[in-house]
């Protein structure tokens, strides 16, 4: 891992407190957006992307809340919760054109529908690349 990598991982004080994305690290997708994604929250300051596997007490908090990473990615930006196609939605508001990642993050939540109708899809992709690498999700 390098220093910019371990920047973006680890377990979050409180959830509500910090500007997060929390992801599944398992999933060879997820991970790649991770790496490769450079998103600026409203503040100017680069979002963090944090692992749900290295993060287990904040994946049990948020599920506990209503919030389970089995459902989609969840976003935590300025004390509001995002998960799902909005959080993609969000994102792509936030996302510059520098780079694929961002680009077809902008592209993907630029339109509510667009974010909605292929969110599922991502959903299932993640499903699969879990299954290919011998994988489970969070509550199996």
């Amino acid at each position: 891992m390098t220093s910019q990598e371990a920047g973006r991982d680890g377990p979050a004080a409180s959830p509500l407190q910090n500007d997060i994305l929390l992801y599944d690290g398992d999933c060879i997708y997820c991970r790649t957006y991770a790496r490769k994604a450079r998103i600026r929250t409203p503040a100017g300051e680069r979002l963090r992307f944090t692992d749900g596997r290295k993060a287990p007490q904040l994946v049990e908090e948020l599920r506990r809340d209503g919030c389970d990473i089995e459902d989609g990615m969840i976003l935590i930006l300025e004390g509001r919760r995002y998960q799902g196609a909005e959080a993609m939605e969000v994102l792509g508001s936030l996302a510059t054109e520098h780079g694929w990642v961002n680009r077809l993050t902008r592209w993907v939540g630029s339109k509510s529908g667009r974010a909605r109708f292929l969110y599922p899809w991502f959903r299932r992709l993640r499903r699969v690349g879990l299954w290919m690498a011998g994988k489970s999700g969070f509550h199996e």
